[in-house]
């Protein structure tokens, strides 16, 4: 006999807790480095028509050059807990 293979969901479930009996979730993103990375009002600087920080394709995100804040990458990972309602 074969083992059904389980399917794995696309996302994986958010992860939830209750703090203070308030429902919370876990927010989880990666961004730009904001100590090696430059931006001019928001939006990527440019030369000779090429940005000139690298994209990383993964992330969604221009990298950094690298620095001690965000370990070297170039991009750095946030994570906390959010209230789920916004009402609380």
């Amino acid at each position: 006999m074969s083992a059904a293979k389980k399917e794995k969901p696309e996302f994986p479930q958010p992860r939830t807790k209750l703090i203070d009996g308030v429902p919370h979730i876990f927010i989880n993103y990666v961004s730009s480095c904001s100590g090696c990375h430059e931006t001019n009002e928001g939006y990527e600087i440019y030369q000779n028509g090429k940005p000139i920080y690298a994209y990383d394709e993964k992330n969604r995100i221009f990298l950094g050059s690298g620095c001690h804040e965000c370990g070297y990458t170039g991009k750095r990972r946030h994570r906390f807990w959010m209230p789920e309602n916004p009402e609380y």
